[in-house]
């Protein structure tokens, strides 16, 4: 599937979100490069670190890059999962955070519980003392 496939599926016609998801795509895909080229995250190519040798050619980037796509095919069903499995949590937070603008981290942790928040939405966030 191609990153355009996903930029629809998850922005509609929003070209700001495209614009993060293009970034964050362009990072992950170095972050795949990294592990498999200079750590050998790979099982065909094993413990070999590309990156710095004379080793790599193209038969062997043609290998890094389809362990990259499938690095990166695993990782996104991965979080597919996880994003599906706790569906509605997340539109619970997103509607909170929409109601209060932000939120601390025990706030968050009291949503995701499912509990209300002991705050009024137009109070401001609690002080840090």
């Amino acid at each position: 599937r191609s990153k355009q496939w996903y930029q629809r599926r998850v922005r509609g016609d929003n070209a700001i979100v495209a614009t993060m998801i293009d970034q964050q795509m362009g990072k992950v895909n170095r972050y795949a490069k990294t592990l498999i080229e200079d750590n050998g995250y790979s099982k065909k190519q094993g413990f070999v670190r590309y990156s710095d040798s004379k080793l790599k050619n193209i038969n062997t980037t043609s290998v890094i890059q389809e362990e990259i796509k499938k690095l990166l095919a695993e990782r996104l069903e991965v979080v597919t999962r996880e994003l599906t499995a706790h569906k509605s949590q997340l539109i619970k937070m997103r509607d909170t955070l929409i109601e209060y603008k932000s939120l601390t981290g025990d706030e968050c942790k009291t949503v995701f519980r499912g509990r209300r928040l002991s705050r009024r939405p137009d109070e401001g966030l609690p002080s840090s003392d």
